[in-house]
Order: C-alpha cells, then structure tokens, then sequence
C-alpha cells in the first residue's frame, strides 16, 4: 500500500461514530450559541443607554451658575412675586450674557426627567420644558428631527416625544412628569426626545447651549469668561457617565466566556480521550502497515476540524434562531433595536473555539506517543 497515493481519510470512522461525533459538536455549538446569545443580552442593557443617550447631546450642552451675580445692586424683593417671576428674569440676563460670550444660541429650559427600560434596569433620560414655541422650534431644527405625526407643541402642557421613547414606554412616559401634560406630535430622529412647552409648576431651570461642534469644550470657555459654574453637561459627561455605568458588563463577560471555556474544554476533553483511548489498537494497526504518525495525526487533526466546522455551521443557525426569538419577544415590545450582527461576538467565539482546538491536541498527542506495531501489542 502506498501512502502517498492513498492518505488517511477522517471519514469512515465518522461515519461509523456518528452518535459521539454528534455529542461532540452538539457540546461545542452549544457553547458557541451561549456566547452569541450572552453578548446580544449583555448588548439589550448597554446600546439602549449608550449612543441613544449619548446623540442627545451632539448639539446641546447645559449648564447652571448661581443668578445671584445677576441681581441688581439696587434690587428690592416684591413678596407679591412668584419664584418664576422672580428667578426667570435673572436666568434670562444669564443666558444672553454667556450667548454674547460663546458666540453660541443659548436657550432658558426647564429640565424634567422620563424614563427608558430596556430587558434589566431603566435608565433616566432629560425632559425639556421651553420658554417659548419659538424655542421649542430652534431645539427641533438643530438636532435634526422629522415630524413624523401630529403637530408642535404651541400651548402650555403639549410636548412631542420620539417614537422609540413612545414605544418603550407608553402612557408611562408620565410617570414622572403631570399627568396634565398631552403629546401633540412625534418625531424621528436618532436619539431620545422628549419637549415641549411647561405647565406652570415647572421649576428646574437651567440654560442650554445649541451647537454644531461637538469638540468644543464650552464649560472651559465659560470658566475663561468668568462665569462660576455649579452644574455643566454634555456629551462627553454622558460618555463618560455611560462608561462608568458600564465598566463591569466587559467584566462579567470575561468572567462568563472564561468559566464557560473552562467548562467546555474539560468535557470536550473528556470526551476526546475517551474516544482516542478507544482508538488505540487502530491506530497501531495503521502504523504496522506502514503508516507514520505524522500520517495517524492528520487523519485525527482532519476529524476533529469537521467536528469543529459542523460545530461552527451549528453555533450560527442556533445563535440567529435564538437573538430572533430574543428580539420577537423581549427587544420589539421595548421599541428601540439592539445589533444583531456582533462582530466582537464573533470574534471572541472565534478565538475560544481555536484556543479549545489547540488544547484538544494535548489528549492527542498523549495518545500518539503510546502508538506501537501490533507484534509489540502482541
């Protein structure tokens, strides 16, 4: 016989071992699905709070400083006064002063709060109550929104929201505001919105900048024009906020995948040399009719790469049949959408799955060492 014209195939022992085959690629895929589908639901609680949120401030940034330096030096309190007619007329002065100071469209608001859920947890997400319709206009030109439905708001207590917002939450976007309050329109764009004009009981006031730059730092500008700063949010805040948030969800995924992989290569190991062990005889068989080692490894090498690429064609179709299911029923009642194709995912299955067949050489190895003619078995 002559090996180099009839090589080892890894086929007939596949054929004839289809149950083991088949506990080894079903062990192996249903590790890979269980990363996919780790990573798509770690990525439902990160990607609704991450750029959404991040976007809301690609135009905007807001601040506070204490009005008191804007009182009059002559300035006699009225008891009759309300707090808005009092405070607003000092946080007006405030907002066209640091307007001729920036070189910057700077508008009163009043901020408010309403809330997105995503599949674990909720998150917070700024309400703005404007002066004006006019007001409520400029926001809307600047950060690049379409009305999709209805109208703007005109009148004390109509705001719009998007349409992602109104999905996720429904009537319960009052849950922390009046329930007074009406939605007249909704817009799309690419981040939260929820605004419109205030009832009276509002009274969280604050300035907000509107932009095109997103790299200039206003806060420093601001410190530069004297102005004393005691509150200051935007863009790079939230980042900063969500990596903060976020900091243990890489944790707990390195944690998962390195627990699960310890897990996996215990049992495919397990499995491989129970297999091999059985195989021994075989192999010596092959060696006494003159084939070399090198020449039982690759025939070894070849089964155990058709189990791995059975196994990868297996972890995709159970790993889209199960984000699917996940999106049907968790991710489409929430409105927003979470990235079904993961690279990193991938990557990182990829990368377990070659660290696993690497050290699935080691049984092999062992094995082949013990290889001896069949006169010496005898």
């Amino acid at each position: 016989m002559s090996r180099e014209k009839t090589g080892l195939s890894p086929l007939p022992y596949i054929k004839n071992n289809k149950r083991r085959i088949l506990a080894l690629v079903i062990s192996i895929s249903l590790f890979g699905t269980m990363l996919y589908v780790l990573g798509y639901f770690l990525g439902t609680f990160q990607e609704p709070y991450g750029e959404p949120v991040e976007k809301m401030y690609d135009h905007v940034a807001l601040f506070y400083e204490d009005v008191a330096r804007y009182v009059p030096e002559d300035y006699v309190e009225d008891p009759d006064l309300s707090f808005d007619e009092k405070i607003l007329p000092l946080i007006e002065k405030e907002a066209e002063e640091v307007s001729g100071d920036i070189g910057e469209e700077v508008l009163v608001v009043r901020r408010g709060v309403f809330k997105i859920e995503s599949t674990v947890g909720m998150q917070s997400v700024p309400l703005y109550y404007f002066q004006t319709p006019e007001d409520v206009k400029r926001f809307y030109d600047k950060c690049d929104m379409e009305l999709v439905e209805g109208r703007m708001p005109q009148n004390p207590g109509e705001l719009v929201v998007d349409e992602v917002s109104f999905a996720n939450q429904g009537d319960e976007l009052f849950f922390y505001i009046n329930k007074n309050y009406k939605i007249v329109g909704k817009v799309r764009c690419d981040s939260y919105a929820f605004f419109g004009l205030p009832l009276s009981n509002e009274n969280n006031y604050m300035c907000m900048i509107l932009h095109d730059e997103n790299d200039i730092d206003y806060k420093e500008k601001l410190t530069e024009t004297g102005h004393e700063l005691s509150f200051y949010y935007d863009k790079a805040s939230q980042i900063k906020f969500n990596e903060e948030d976020m900091a243990s969800v890489p944790k707990i995924k390195l944690l998962f995948t390195g627990v699960s992989v310890s897990i996996l290569l215990v049992c495919v190991i397990a499995v491989l040399a129970l297999h091999i062990r059985d195989r021994h005889e075989e192999w010596c068989l092959l060696n006494s009719i003159g084939y070399s080692v090198t020449d039982v490894y690759l025939m070894a090498i070849k089964e155990l790469l058709i189990c791995f690429a059975a196994a990868a064609i297996t972890t995709f179709v159970l790993s889209v049949a199960s984000v699917l299911l996940i999106k049907t029923l968790m991710i489409d009642p929430k409105g927003f959408s979470v990235r079904m194709i993961r690279l990193e995912d991938i990557s990182l299955i990829t990368e377990a799955f070659l660290a696993v067949f690497a050290l699935c050489n080691i049984p092999i190895f062992i094995q082949l060492r013990k290889i001896t003619t069949i006169d010496d078995i005898e």
